[in-house]
């Protein structure tokens, strides 16, 4: 009986110990892949921002778009001295266009033979295309006194002013005076959601930038207005938040800026965000987690921080408590199960309930406590079919998956190769040994270009300082008297989402100076030059052979050649005893003899 009392307690306590030891680790494993939903979904979303930016910026640099602005600008102009302009282009594009609402953009030439329709006609099929192509709600082209003289959907808002007409406190209307405001080449506005009357009272987004000529006077501005529903697509997408999860963009004004109608609830754009207190660190620009309630419901949520122009945002990722402690909870109920049927037959089976219950729970125990340190795991638990043999098999595939990463770290630590690791944002979460020492050793040579690092302190830098982001693959870094082969490439998981960059460094400097020794010595050879030589010093054992063989070879003939001039110089002033001495071998050899031949031959004809 005190056997089975024991017996008793002690599956009771290894019983708790394990399961609160698990529900530690599954809190941190949900929590961790809540966050990693957050931040994949936060850069497809940056992504997409610097698509939109880079469409913007390549559109009005354009020589057609600002031709085709001073054009439709000058003809707007021309209309407004003969009658309402609004209510001509508005009638001729709007009310009297064949196509019905929503298809408006499809007409390219009214036929009415104005100036102003030859400009629509050239110009908007290109932008239609560009329009349809990347997804933009509209397309706007501005002249410097506030008329938008042209849009791709042509609603309500086109042919009208924004800077004394209906639409001026639009959000549009900020983003253009704005961009009119700081006519700089490199200026873009942007706009977050709010209500836009023109698109039916619909939440609206804009980005504008200045439209300059080559001289830098400015002709107008350019704006996207941008669709919703594509950073809907990026922000509410199902993967990975199971039965009950869902994300949003939540923006610093405490509202949505993306809807969300998923596992039936319904998030409205614009509408005041929920759990938005717990969010005020992401505004700061932080990432992290929170435990929180919606819906009157327990729930986690993982956040990170999305910052553009003068914009804040968090991408926010939220599941409910009880589906992230779902499987705690089985292996609590399983773990009652066995208890009980322990209680009722233990007169009879409490040996065989120890070794199969207390035994298992102490490894896993024993096993969990175990990953921290990243010993090796091996165990013969993972065979079994129950929820215990599910969690051996997933703690020993985490531990498989510790040791592969440990055995690619310590050959990176090994290797003379000398490689850098960065996060997505850019930031270096790893240097391996020889990069490490490599900068320690050539500090002072390398802070001026690298913006004067702390070789103690690589890890958390840009990599950009590194190795350009604007240049892929092999590239040829200066720092003063060093040279770098740089190469970089995008670190991408299975899914073929971007992780991060690595980027692997070359020290071509001793190279380079052989190349350049080498080529001075061979131009100079080149010219009947035999006297220069290379002088390469504290090379490696190959460079050094290369700098000797080449040195040899330039002094071999510029002795060979020094010893037939001095013959033939002799022969030629009457002096007939001067011959060849060195010791050469093939050509030169046949050289010398043939020199030395001559002058004996000379010497018995002259007698």
């Amino acid at each position: 009986m005190l056997i089975a009392t024991v017996g008793i307690f002690s599956s009771l306590a290894v019983g708790i110990i394990g399961y609160h030891q698990v529900s530690k680790m599954a809190s941190r494993t949900a929590i961790e892949r809540l966050n990693a939903v957050s931040k994949a979904r936060a850069t497809e979303f940056r992504q997409y921002l610097s698509s939109v930016e880079d469409d913007l910026r390549i559109t009005a640099s354009r020589g057609t778009v600002i031709e085709a602005t001073q054009n439709f600008s000058r003809h707007f102009r021309r209309l407004s001295e003969q009658t309402d302009p609004t209510e001509a282009l508005q009638k001729t594009y709007i009310t009297d266009n064949p196509h019905p609402t929503g298809e408006k953009h499809l007409l390219d030439d009214p036929k009415d033979w104005s100036p102003y329709s030859r400009e629509h006609a050239a110009m908007h099929p290109e932008m239609r295309g560009l329009l349809e192509t990347r997804g933009y709600y509209d397309i706007f082209l501005f002249d410097l006194e506030g008329n938008l003289f042209y849009s791709v959907f042509k609603e309500l808002d086109f042919a009208t002013n924004f800077i004394g007409g209906p639409y001026a406190d639009s959000g549009l209307g900020r983003a253009f005076r704005a961009a009119l405001a700081n006519p700089d080449p490199g200026n873009l506005i942007f706009e977050p959601f709010s209500p836009y009357e023109p698109s039916y009272g619909a939440p609206a987004s804009f980005i504008a930038a200045p439209l300059v000529e080559a001289d830098g006077n400015p002709v107008g501005v350019l704006a996207f207005q941008m669709a919703a529903d594509r950073i809907e697509a990026i922000v509410a997408n199902e993967e990975g938040l199971g039965e009950t999860g869902l994300a949003m963009l939540v923006g610093d004004d405490g509202l949505l800026h993306s809807s969300s109608h998923i596992h039936g609830v319904d998030l409205e754009l614009l509408t005041p965000a929920p759990v938005v207190e717990g969010l005020q660190a992401g505004f700061d620009g932080e990432d992290g987690h929170l435990l929180t309630t919606f819906e009157n419901v327990p729930a986690v949520v993982g956040f990170t921080a999305v910052n553009f122009l003068e914009s804040r945002w968090v991408l926010a990722a939220l599941q409910g408590e009880a589906e992230v402690m779902a499987p705690v909870v089985g292996l609590a109920k399983t773990f009652a199960l066995i208890c009980g049927s322990v209680l009722i037959v233990l007169p009879l089976v409490g040996w065989f309930s120890a070794r199969c219950i207390t035994r298992p729970l102490g490894e896993l125990n024993r096993v969990i406590a175990s990953l921290a340190t990243g010993a090796k795991i091996e165990t013969s638990r993972a065979n079994r079919g129950d929820e215990i043999g599910e969690l051996f098999r997933i703690v020993s595939e985490v531990s498989r998956q510790g040791q592969e990463a440990g055995r690619v770290r310590s050959s990176l630590e090994t290797c003379d190769a000398m490689f850098l690791v960065s996060d997505t944002e850019h930031k270096i979460t790893y240097a391996n040994y020889s990069m490490r020492r490599y900068v320690e050793s050539n500090g002072e040579t390398l802070k001026e270009r690298l913006r004067g690092l702390d070789p103690e302190a690589i890890e958390g830098a840009s990599i950009n300082d590194f190795h350009p982001a604007s240049k892929s693959g092999s590239i040829e870094l200066q720092f003063g008297n060093l040279t770098v082969v740089s190469k970089r490439n995008p670190i991408v998981d299975q899914q073929g989402r971007v992780l991060g960059d690595v980027v692997e460094w070359y020290d071509a400097t001793l190279e380079k100076a052989l190349h350049r020794d080498l080529d001075r010595v061979v131009g100079a050879a080149g010219e009947g030059d035999f006297s220069k030589r290379m002088a390469i010093e504290d090379a490696d054992e190959q460079t050094t052979s290369i700098v000797n063989s080449v040195n040899q070879l330039t002094g071999i003939v510029d002795r060979a050649t020094g010893e037939l001039g001095s013959v033939l110089t002799a022969l030629a002033a009457g002096d007939l005893t001067r011959r060849m001495h060195g010791d050469y071998q093939g050509r030169f050899a046949e050289l010398a003899d043939s020199a030395n031949h001559t002058a004996d031959r000379i010497t018995e004809v002259v007698g």
